[in-house]
């Protein structure tokens, strides 16, 4: 199935607005909701993974879903580029 986001994902991950809109969003999380080593997160349409790249650090685990193949190639390049990463990487729903 084609979807409108495959076309957009390197568009959309490129953007420095959404960039800095996942980057913002992230901190006000971190801010608001008490994340801790034995948390546990569901990222469900995390798209390329922008925002559970700046949470995977503060939690036990983060597994990242999305519809759209072109959204999790650039997750699967984002998680290579962060070796150090604890997150799943989740298969296309």
């Amino acid at each position: 199935m084609n979807n409108r986001f495959d076309q957009k994902a390197k568009e959309m991950d490129g953007n420095p607005t959404i960039r800095d809109v996942a980057l913002k969003f992230s901190q006000v999380l971190k801010e608001e909701v008490q994340l801790t080593t034995e948390s546990k997160l569901l990222d469900y349409g995390c798209g390329s993974g922008l925002i559970g790249m700046h949470l995977y650090k503060d939690v036990s685990s983060i597994v990242m879903l999305d519809s759209s193949a072109g959204m999790l190639e650039l997750l699967i390049t984002h998680y290579f580029t962060n070796r150090d990463n604890n997150g799943s990487i989740g298969e296309k729903l």
